[in-house]
């Protein structure tokens, strides 16, 4: 087995687990993390390298942007461009939390999201590894579930030590997760909501905030 596996109980900022993944992180590596709601494969957005290894392990579809989770609620709206008030409004509601929403940004290739729309997807986890994670990248983490495409997320480490066990990557034991369907996935667009996948929270309950 290739891959570092570490519990992620002992990843925290300062500690030399946290530290060593950190260095990982910084150097262009990969991991896998438990979230508040599957496992996923995540690293620094901002590096060609690291978003292009991401795409090639998950055997992804170019076309399909990658997420990000932010550390913090201000880390997220500051991905957006504006952003928009229905974002706020979702955020302020919503994160830390389980949905998704997919925005208006300019943030610049190799960032994951959709370069002709310029869009991205981002939410903030209710995960405090999570969470850390994307703030040792400098605010924000690749959160793509960490399954290979088109097969079912990984809710269970041992599913995970299946799939990633032989890659050069660090994995963080966080055990069996909590029953999830995932996130649930919005877009905003001038003022109007959209879903795109219901997850863990209903789509109905998002509406509302963002109609009142």
């Amino acid at each position: 087995m290739k891959a570092k596996v570490l519990r992620a109980e002992d990843i925290g900022a300062g500690t030399p687990e946290g530290e060593a993944v950190k260095s990982h992180l910084l150097s262009g590596g990969l991991v896998v993390y438990p979230t508040d709601t599957l496992y996923g494969l995540g690293g620094i957005p901002d590096r060609l390298d690291v978003v292009e290894r991401i795409y090639r392990m998950k055997v992804r579809e170019r076309g399909k942007p990658l997420p990000l989770l932010a550390e913090a609620v201000d880390v997220a709206l500051s991905l957006f461009d504006g952003p928009p008030e229905a974002v706020k409004r979702i955020a302020r509601s919503f994160w830390p939390g389980k949905v998704t929403v997919v925005g208006p940004s300019s943030r610049v290739p190799p960032l994951p999201g959709d370069r002709e729309k310029r869009t991205l997807g981002v939410r903030v986890p209710a995960h405090p590894v999570a969470r850390l994670l994307a703030g040792f990248c400098g605010g924000s983490i690749v959160g793509t579930s960490a399954n290979l495409s088109g097969d079912s997320p990984l809710l269970d480490f041992q599913g995970v030590l299946e799939v990633f066990g032989d890659e050069d990557i660090i994995l963080l034991d966080g055990g069996i997760l909590p029953p999830s369907r995932g996130s649930t996935v919005v877009s905003v667009e001038e003022g109007e909501i959209r879903l795109l996948r219901e997850g863990d929270v209903p789509f109905r309950q998002i509406e509302k905030i963002v109609r009142e």
